[in-house]
């Protein structure tokens, strides 16, 4: 080999070992990004998800309460804090918004309750980690429960009348489940004569074969995928599948929310789920961190899969 191929060799290497290292520090500037204390992050998106799904009648005070937890970290970590937003919340909600609110908003509620009195603990870390994983096995475990004593349910009727009727998922039902164009409408004038019961008597509303099945699918899948959740959560830890929790968590956000794009849910199932992580931030939950971290920023684009959908149909 001549002295001109011994250092065309050398230069080779030299730039096959560059691509490593540069990707490595690439890596590790990004891991810097979720160094930060579990209880700090698990704070701050509390504060982000109160900022962005509450009903207050009053913004000033949601302005001040999020802004005071963003920016003065002693604030966020003050358990009697989030005690009191969970009570504010409660009341401002319940006089005029109780019979029709959101699931998730009393989700909310009742995390910012426990997230108060959790850092009021001796060992804040432990218990905040605890209540997040019974939070989350519960919540999955009684919507379980629901599904299964509701025959209405798993026989596909629940999801064949939301896929008929719900505004948020018509696009969806349209372009991949053969509901005719407009009907929706039609469908919405049969629930609201359902609704009137038998002074405005009943019309049957516009389904389809592609569509029953699909909600035959659906309604078993998510007893399935929920299910699985609300064990894997509850389980004791020293059990090898309480980690994969977190993992199935993922794939149920993934698969519901960009067709029933419910934000507010997602973000403090995400924000739980964080919570819910057991040691240290290293190997797989740092890695869960940043997965959840990034979920957690590009959900609120969830909202736009229905124009996706409606650009394909």
């Amino acid at each position: 080999m001549t002295a001109l191929d011994t250092a065309a060799t050398a230069s080779s290497s030299r730039e096959r070992s560059r691509v490593p290292a540069w990707i490595s520090r690439a890596w590790n500037s990004v891991n810097t990004l979720f160094e930060t204390r579990r209880i700090e992050l698990v704070t701050v998106m509390t504060a982000l998800v109160v900022m962005t799904h509450s009903l207050f009648t009053v913004d000033d005070v949601r302005t001040v309460l999020v802004f005071a937890a963003l920016v003065i970290p002693a604030v966020r970590r003050f358990g009697p804090f989030w005690i009191g937003v969970g009570i504010f919340r409660f009341f401002s909600q319940v006089p005029n918004h109780w019979p029709s609110l959101d699931n998730h908003q009393h989700l909310i509620n009742w995390w910012c309750l426990g997230l108060g009195f959790a850092l009021m603990a001796s060992q804040s870390e432990e218990a905040i980690r605890r209540l997040a994983r019974i939070m989350l096995g519960l919540c999955f475990l009684f919507a379980t429960i629901w599904k299964i004593r509701s025959p209405d349910f798993l026989n596909g009727d629940f999801f064949t009348w939301t896929f008929a009727t719900d505004s948020r998922l018509r696009a969806f039902a349209e372009t991949f489940l053969g509901l005719p164009e407009g009907a929706q409408r039609v469908n919405g004038d049969a629930q609201r004569l359902l609704e009137l019961g038998a002074a405005g008597g009943t019309e049957p509303i516009i389904t389809g074969s592609r569509l029953h099945i699909a909600a035959i699918i659906t309604s078993w899948y998510t007893v399935v995928i929920e299910g699985s959740i609300a064990v894997f959560y509850l389980v004791p830890e020293r059990f090898r599948v309480a980690r994969w929790g977190h993992w199935a968590l993922l794939v149920f956000i993934v698969t519901v929310y960009p067709i029933a794009p419910v934000v507010g849910f997602a973000l403090i199932l995400m924000t739980m789920s964080v919570a819910g992580l057991s040691g240290s931030a290293h190997g797989g939950n740092r890695r869960w961190v940043m997965i959840a971290s990034v979920l957690f920023v590009v959900l609120p684009l969830f909202g736009r899969f229905e124009d996706l959908f409606a650009a394909i149909g």
